[in-house]
């Protein structure tokens, strides 16, 4: 198979508005210049393969001899749907990249002075509808909004606790817009919407977390007694649900969280031992 940005001559012509004899001669005027061509399986045949380098070479000879191929009117570069939309050119990439043959033939123009892929109106509504159903835009939060994780740091209360309460509390809070937190896409909460989960976080839950029972340790706890990293131990816990019995939560310092029993830390420690011997 030949490397990605490889084409034959044959995918040259596909891909420009130029003839056969045409290329051909001008491929044989740069033979000393193109380099080595290695030989590649394209479709059913194997034949001569030209690097994105070389093709760059072919098309500026070419611009260069009046047979420039000026673009469609409304064809537009990665770089200019990118541009269009609001949003970088990896995102225009990996959505033509994965939209792959249902974007249907592309072809190189020359672009002010650049020779690259124009896309079609046309294409660009595939491109721009893929963009919309894989979230790419996702707006960041308004000011004062939070999500799940932001109001557990804010409430000092377990991210468990609060994503149940956003459940309870459906119709209470309405409609809850996606917004980019980060690197993650999640739900934000309104200033509002936050305020109607504070006041349920304080009428059903004590006053103040007793202290937990004596060995009972939090996930971090028992992450630490362990030597391993919080994340497995939340993992493992989380792999566990059902199976380690009720949990409750506990003030741990200046915050609570959900304690666990030495009776359930073994579990925990035996789960993750087996799944690292599984693994090796």
């Amino acid at each position: 198979m030949a490397p990605d940005g490889f084409l034959s001559a044959h995918g040259i012509i596909d891909n420009t508005k130029f003839g056969q004899n045409l290329l051909s001669k001008v491929i044989k005027l740069l033979d000393g210049q193109l380099g080595e061509r290695k030989k590649y399986k394209f479709g059913s045949k194997i034949t001569e393969g030209y690097s994105p380098e070389q093709i760059k070479l072919i098309l500026n000879y070419l611009d260069a001899q009046g047979h420039s191929s000026l673009p469609p009117e409304g064809f537009l570069t990665i770089s200019g749907i990118a541009n269009l939309l609001g949003i970088e050119d990896p995102a225009v990439k990996k959505a033509i990249e994965n939209l792959g043959v249902n974007l249907g033939d592309t072809k190189i123009y020359k672009f002010k002075t650049n020779l690259t892929t124009g896309y079609s109106p046309d294409q660009q509504i595939k491109i721009i509808e893929y963009l919309k159903d894989s979230g790419a835009f996702i707006s960041l939060p308004p000011e004062g909004y939070k999500s799940i994780r932001g109001m557990a740091e804010q409430f000092g209360v377990s991210k468990r606790r609060l994503a149940k309460a956003t459940q309870d509390l459906l119709a209470e809070l309405g409609r809850v817009e996606s917004y980019k937190f980060f690197s993650h896409t999640t739900g934000g909460y309104s200033p509002e919407q936050q305020e109607i989960i504070k006041q349920y976080l304080d009428s059903t839950q004590k006053p103040l977390y007793s202290p937990p029972p004596k060995e009972y340790l939090s996930a971090h706890g028992t992450a630490k007694l362990l030597g391993i990293p919080s994340s497995i131990v939340k993992k493992a816990i989380k792999d566990l649900e059902g199976e380690l019995g009720e949990i409750e939560e506990y003030k741990f310092g200046p915050r609570s969280a959900f304690g666990f029993s030495p009776e359930q830390i073994a579990k925990i420690a035996e789960y993750i031992e087996k799944r690292r011997q599984d693994v090796s």
